[in-house]
């Protein structure tokens, strides 16, 4: 393979750049949708949103390193907005980069299952109650299935919880009835979860229930455990339902109090509350659960290893995700009943072993190490220029084989790929790199290897004292606002892996 091959499988996709380009056509409309809620709401953030969404992607700031051929994107413009399809890719891949490792980590000991969780659908008013009454429910519900509240006649510590972690998903439906009139008021809100149990449980699909059918045809059968499940989610949402609902009814999208008779305090359908003993009707008891017909849907199935990986990948795409069950873009009126339905909800929260994981960008410290390396040794090299790019320059210049745009994050991509048998050809091959040569200045990088230069050079940290000051080397640069600096016998070595 020529060093060009090797240096593409670091760089960023043509693919990815072209649905980016798909991307912000949409948002050319999302910016009008921002733009009629900042004049009708008086919504200042809107304004400005309005417009960072249709700058989205089209602004590219690049350290090019001519020799080498490659570019560096240092930044790019990204509007950060929930709504966007861009940015929402984004945000999943930074959540599945910071939880799978320790998903991966915890199926040695445990059986990973993924978990849906949803209620009856809502208008758009109720959303916003809808989302925090899930919330509030599903804190209870872990309650209950790790065992630290139980539930006479019911052993759930049985099952051995360790941790579980949720993700909110909500999708809309829009019916064109033959009068031509559009109902565009349909949002189901619904969890997709990863459930960490103990080992070796079996659970036996056996039982039918209304949820098995779709349209007519039936398409599963459940578990008793998901059956349990569906009734003990459907007491505990029922048990929070009016406490939740009165208190989101008393406001406006805005958060302003509403007269008693306002037309949207009155479609909660909620009773005067009175001041009376707690009765225990809504108590969640084996006899309650018993009494119920159906529960509210939940499906759980075991993440099967792929490859020797769990293949737990499609839950993170859902992730905050907001589609349409037809594949449709949103309507202005159910952006903004997404807007403020969703507005300031914390989109995925962990439970148990992980409940203090959070949705941040962090690459593992070791890769983050060696692309500052990687950078520091192109431009000991030679010093890079900076270069503006709009998106659509920057696929002409992939297309005519100008440049090849890298990140951390494409190069993070690239080395997580290696497995065990990568790693163990490495460490046999480490004293096989032929010396230093000089190379022509006219030829770009030649990288025998992204992975092998990785792993060796990971290698040679812990057999020997050539990078013991890097991290040292790394603040020092930090401080004084200059580059990362190498030592000439740092650069010797790296020129052998490069």
């Amino acid at each position: 393979m020529d060093e060009r091959k090797l240096l593409e499988k670091l760089s960023i996709e043509r693919d990815a750049i072209v649905e980016t380009i798909g991307s912000t056509r949409l948002n050319e409309i999302l910016s009008e949708y921002y733009l009629r809620l900042y004049h009708e709401y008086s919504i200042d953030t809107a304004l400005s949103d309005s417009q960072r969404i249709v700058e989205c992607s089209q602004k590219w700031l690049c350290d090019c390193y001519e020799k080498s051929n490659v570019s560096d994107v240092k930044y790019v413009s990204h509007c950060r907005s929930r709504f966007c399809l861009t940015c929402q890719k984004l945000t999943q891949a930074s959540r599945l980069n910071r939880f799978a490792p320790v998903l991966i980590e915890a199926a040695k000991d445990y059986d990973l299952y993924h978990v849906v969780l949803s209620i009856p659908n809502v208008p758009g008013v109720k959303l916003k109650a809808a989302v925090k009454l899930m919330a509030k429910s599903f804190k209870r519900l872990i309650i209950f299935i790790s065992g630290r509240k139980g539930i006479a006649g019911i052993d759930f510590k049985q099952y051995g919880f360790y941790a579980a972690l949720r993700a909110l998903e909500v999708t809309y439906h829009t019916k064109v009835l033959d009068s031509g009139i559009v109902i565009d008021d349909d949002f189901h809100p619904h969890y997709h979860c990863v459930f960490a149990l103990k080992k070796g449980l079996v659970f036996e699909k056996t039982e039918i229930n209304d949820y098995s059918y779709d349209y007519g045809v039936l398409t599963r059968k459940f578990s008793k455990f998901e059956i349990l499940i569906q009734k003990l989610w459907r007491l505990i949402v029922d048990s929070e339902r009016e406490k939740v609902y009165r208190s989101v009814a008393v406001t406006d999208r805005l958060g302003r109090p509403l007269p008693k008779n306002d037309p949207v305090s009155v479609k909660f359908e909620l009773k005067p509350q009175k001041k009376k003993k707690k009765k225990k009707e809504n108590a969640v008891t084996l006899d309650a659960i018993n009494n119920l017909d159906i529960g509210y849907s939940c499906t759980m199935d075991y993440i099967l290893p792929d490859e020797d990986k769990l293949n737990f990948y499609e839950v993170f795409k859902y992730a905050f995700k907001i589609t349409s069950e037809e594949q449709e873009m949103f309507s202005y009126n159910q952006f903004v009943s997404l807007y403020f339905g969703l507005k300031n909800v914390r989109a995925i929260q962990g439970y148990g072993k992980w409940s203090k994981l959070t949705a941040d960008d962090d690459f593992d410290e070791s890769v983050d190490e060696f692309y500052k390396v990687f950078i520091g040794y192109l431009r000991q090299r030679e010093l890079p220029y900076t270069k503006k790019f709009d998106l659509v320059g920057v696929l002409d210049a992939i297309d005519n084989n100008d440049t090849i745009f890298i990140t951390k994050k494409s190069i993070a991509k690239w080395l997580k790929r290696a497995d065990a048998k990568s790693k163990a050809e490495v460490s046999d091959d480490l004293g096989d790199a032929q010396p230093y040569e000089p190379r022509q200045e006219n030829r770009s990088i030649y990288i025998t290897n992204i992975t092998t230069a990785f792993y060796r050079y990971l290698e040679v940290k812990r057999t020997s004292d050539l990078f013991a000051d890097i991290r040292e080397r790394e603040r020092k640069a930090k401080e004084e606002s200059r580059v990362l600096t190498l030592s000439p016998e740092q650069l010797s070595f790296l020129n052998t892996i490069f």
